[in-house]
């Protein structure tokens, strides 16, 4: 009985590596992943119109520049630096995997204005 107990508590010790997070290697050096720069009260909204989840980035596609994955026609708020030009780009999540170097790529250009006390 000891023996069966002392068993349980190796694997479930042993499962505890990365905080309890199971980041996959290929995300491994993504800004904050899953969540990236998601903020409920984020001053950009972006919306996914393709019926697939899309990595998102700033500018390029690097791990410090992930700013969140957004679901199959989902939106996501997201904060940015505000008075500052952005490039968003968005890669098909299972291209990326798939193949990262090769992935299909949208971009889009942004600006994040300062908030006005004024509506």
């Amino acid at each position: 009985m000891i023996l069966a107990l002392a068993v349980v508590f190796v694997f479930t010790a042993c499962d505890q590596d990365d905080g309890g997070k199971n980041i996959p290697e290929k995300y491994k050096n993504f800004y904050n992943y899953p969540d990236g720069r998601k903020s409920p009260t984020g001053t950009l909204e972006i919306k996914n119109s393709v019926n697939a989840p899309a990595l998102l980035f700033t500018n390029d596609v690097i791990g410090s520049n992930y700013i969140g994955t957004v679901g199959s026609l989902g939106s996501i708020r997201v904060t940015l630096q505000e008075q500052k030009f952005y490039t968003i780009v968005a890669v098909d999540k299972a291209s990326y995997e798939e193949n990262s170097a090769q992935a299909g790529r949208f971009s889009d250009l942004t600006y994040i204005p300062k908030p006005s006390l004024f509506l």
